[in-house]
């Protein structure tokens, strides 16, 4: 990488300047490295960034290098990106560098890892010189911070100094011996890395890794790959293996789980018992009752249960890890909420359990673990007493039924994890910080930094490991990601972002599907969780016009009444939007058909089980009375919004865009106002626009400008989340007009002009596109056809040379597929008689 191949090349004394030094150069550093050049891209001023790494390369760090060869990621590759606003940056990665290793296994080489984050260090630089921000990475280790006018003094091991107004401590995992009196002793590993050294091992000797969780279990598969043929032994205090994790992925972060965490944020009195009765009740919603005290307390068989943990995993049915699996984003919520005497409590009584189920192995290490077992080379034991060395090797106390014998074996492995001890890890830097009173010590494990902005103090922030104390799970890729973003918050000095719950209020038409099928995802990038509910359309009594009913169809019917009962709630990959049912099962958010709105029962839950905090309407078939209007008015919530297609006030009412094109504009506009009692007549909050093309219909181009109602609604929440004020506008009621469904007169003066509500066959098309996958296109297109070809069949104003050869067809047995296309039939074939 030609920007990082010299060690600290000036040397003339001069003191080097820079906006954010990172200290660091593994996957926290480039997470916050590429947050940076993203702020600068987004408008932000940065000029000078520094970048210090003690090893020989930036990127990979020591959890991804070649130290680390022979290991494989045990995290599924989708969870892997280190783009906070693309989940699949990785997937897209390796599709495009190794493809053929992405469809070999969800679980990749950790180098492989290494080079997505070299690749990605690399691109950041470059992308940062493109900007005008230099990136200055400095090869030496950081041995001091001093806090100075302008921010800190940063010196190196060779004594050259650097200043930053802001630091970043990316220090990644430190491997500090647990058992230091037998550091120097032969046969004594105090550290799993490099596992190049377990080559010096001999293949019969025996060997005993001290851990039994997954670090542990690396180092038996290296041992194993390697050739070893001896006797090795996993010992811990806990004698359990990790459960297995499922050969399905995970579900999604439940919505549940985000209400756990907002209701012990708002009463944290007995959080630990609530907490663990919250769990237990959401494993127990979708399985059948536990024998709870049996699941911590039973006799625990480590082989036994490894091959019922392997079955249960193949089946891919384990209720329980859908759910711990789903805490993930909100879990350092779940432990912030707890006292410190719970805190306590979890990690002397339940930590060795909670790891065990959480962070579970991988199938195909499960399968490797158990064949080794099986043939008698792997034993898992229980660690009863304190490693001892003895001439010949070593002696560990275990436990066994009848007593507490002695292992003795050869070599011993420290694989215990990671030191979260800031007092005990062996970092210069980081006891200089501590005698300098620059950062604490925290009770429960690393740094002490405040849970939003991970701030030790003034202008200096941690990242990593060393923030366990704060936020429990500090060492997974897509947590330290969403980190990076709350640091680099901080840093740039822009509010940090607060997670809402926000209810949508929507309509089954196309374009409101489309506005919350782009919206959604975003929301639950940024820690959201949205709601979806679907307002009851009571059908008008009187009969419209053939033309109405035609849009109604293609605008309504279509889509909720033919495809998404074809589709179900499954997600098919690769289709550009997917429909609120799939929206429920890929996102885990609540999608609820609502019979009225203005029920009291409902508007009580709402807050009482959903903790709503804002609501946004995007053409609910319901008017909202008083009592929910004020529901939303009241603190702590935010209001209640109404996304409408149109300009306002000059545009109130339905169907819009056809009176809109009538008028001959040249542009469309989606409109954000708060809901007060009138229609479309509260404040406006704000409006965006895009150019009508006069050579489509109404309704396509309603559908090709749904990214202009994204946009606004996108804006509208990013304020929000950030706590900032709306500026309202009131509507000038002086130009305000209310449009009710066409006349007669409009729809004959519409066809007059050449102006068309529907055009049948760009509507199928753009379903079939748009909801359907390679692998379903052409499911999805008979779908369509048929339901076309059916509602004219069975409508009247249709002209009776088209009915009679469709019946023909029809009779003869022919499918759907044979029937005459629509784009062959004249507009006043089907709309006039």
């Amino acid at each position: 990488m030609a920007v990082v191949t010299n060690r600290e090349t000036i040397s003339d004394g001069r003191t080097l300047p820079g906006d954010v030094a990172i200290v660091g150069g593994g996957a926290c550093a480039t997470a916050i490295l590429t947050e940076l050049i993203a702020r600068v891209k987004a408008g932000h001023h940065l000029t000078t960034l520094l970048v210090f790494e003690k090893s020989s390369s930036f990127g990979p760090g020591l959890a991804y290098s070649t130290a680390c060869e022979g290991t494989g990621l045990n995290m599924r590759s989708e969870t892997m990106s280190l783009r906070p606003d693309n989940p699949g940056h990785f997937v897209e990665w390796l599709q495009s560098k190794t493809p053929e290793k992405l469809g070999s296994s969800t679980y990749l080489p950790r180098t492989l890892y290494g080079e997505y984050l070299l690749d990605q260090f690399t691109s950041a630089v470059e992308e940062a010189a493109s900007l005008g921000v230099k990136v200055l990475p400095v090869f030496g280790e950081v041995v001091a911070l001093r806090r100075s006018e302008s921010g800190y003094t940063i010196t190196t091991m060779t004594g050259r100094q650097y200043v930053a107004t802001d630091v970043v401590l990316a220090l990644g995992n430190h491997m500090s011996p647990k058992h230091n009196y037998l550091e120097g002793e032969c046969g004594y590993f105090p550290n799993p890395w490099p596992n190049k050294q377990f080559q010096s091992i001999p293949k019969e000797a025996a060997v005993s890794v001290i851990g039994s969780r997954l670090t542990a279990l690396d180092i038996a598969l290296r041992l194993e790959s390697q050739g070893h043929t001896g006797p090795i032994n996993l010992v811990s205090r806990s004698g359990r293996l990790p459960k297995v994790q499922s050969a399905l992925p995970p579900k999604p972060a439940n919505y549940k789980n985000f209400e756990i965490a907002k209701e012990l944020e708002g009463q944290s009195d007995a959080a630990l018992t609530r907490l663990t009765l919250a769990i237990r009740a959401r494993i127990e919603q979708d399985a059948k009752p536990l024998d709870w005290h049996s699941v911590l307390t039973s006799p625990y068989d480590p082989e036994s249960d490894l091959v019922k943990d392997i079955s249960a995993a193949e089946s891919g049915n384990i209720v329980w890890q859908d759910v711990l699996t789903g805490t993930a984003p909100v879990v350092e919520r779940y432990w912030n909420a707890l006292s410190p005497q719970e805190k306590v409590v979890f990690l002397e009584e339940y930590q060795s359990i909670w790891m065990s189920y959480r962070h579970a192995m991988p199938l195909a290490t499960a399968k490797r673990i158990l064949n080794m077992m099986q043939v008698g080379q792997l034993r898992v034991l229980q660690m009863t007493g304190r490693v001892a060395k003895i001439d010949s090797g070593f002696v560990i106390p275990y436990h066994a039924i009848g007593g507490n014998p002695l292992l003795y074996t050869d070599y011993v492995v420290d694989a215990t994890g990671p030191d979260v001890n800031a007092l005990r890890i062996s970092s210069k830097l980081l006891h200089n910080c501590l005698g300098s009173g620059l950062v604490e010590a925290d009770p429960f494990g690393g740094i002490r930094v405040d849970p939003t902005t991970l701030m030790a103090s003034k202008g200096l922030y941690v990242i990593g490991s060393l923030t366990r104390g704060t936020h429990f799970y500090s060492t997974a890729i897509d947590r330290n990601v969403a980190h990076a973003q709350r640091i680099v918050d901080s840093i740039v000095q822009v509010p940090a972002r607060r997670s809402l719950h926000i209810a949508f209020f929507i309509g089954t038409d196309i374009s409101s599907q489309l506005i919350v099928s782009k919206l959604i995802p975003q929301l639950i990038r940024h820690g959201h969780m949205p709601y979806v509910f679907l307002p009851a359309h009571k059908a008008s009594k009187k009969t419209p016009e053939f033309e109405i009913q035609e849009l109604a169809f293609f605008e309504r019917q279509l889509l909720r009444e033919h495809v998404v009962p074809y589709l179900g709630a499954n997600h098919a990959h690769g289709t550009p939007f997917v429909t609120v049912d799939q929206l429920s099962t890929k996102y885990g958010i609540l999608v609820e058909h609502v019979n009225n709105v203005n029920d009291p029962k409902f508007i009580a839950r709402l807050s009482s089980h959903h903790h709503i905090d804002v609501g946004m309407s995007i053409r609910c078939y319901q008017k909202f009375g008083r009592e929910i209007i004020n529901h939303f008015q009241s603190s702590p919530r935010l209001g209640l919004l109404n996304l409408h297609p149109g300009a306002l006030p000059q545009y109130r009412g339905v169907m819009t865009m056809s009176r809109a094109m009538a008028n001959r504009e040249e542009r469309f506009s989606f409109s954000l106002h708060s809901i007060d009692e009138n229609w479309d007549a509260g404040q406006l909050v704000d409006m965006q626009s895009g150019k009508i093309d006069y050579g489509k219909d109404m309704l396509s181009n309603l559908l090709d400008l749904h990214d202009i109602g994204v946009q606004v609604a996108s804006d509208a929440f990013a304020k929000l989340e950030r706590g900032e004020e709306f500026d309202l506008m009131p509507q000038d009621e002086s130009k305000q007009a209310y449009y009710s469904f066409p006349t007669r007169q409009d729809l004959d003066e519409y066809r007059e002009r050449g102006l068309q509500l529907v055009n049948a066959q760009a509507v199928k098309q753009f379903i079939v596109a748009n909801f359907s996958s390679l692998e379903n296109r052409n499911d999805i297109e008979r779908v369509v056809e048929h339901a076309v070809q059916d509602w004219y069949l069975h409508h009247r104003r249709i002209d009776p040379p088209l009915q009679k050869i469709a019946y023909s067809a029809a009779d003869d047995g022919q499918a759907s597929s044979g029937f005459p296309s629509l784009a062959d039939v004249p507009l006043e074939a089907r709309l006039v008689t």
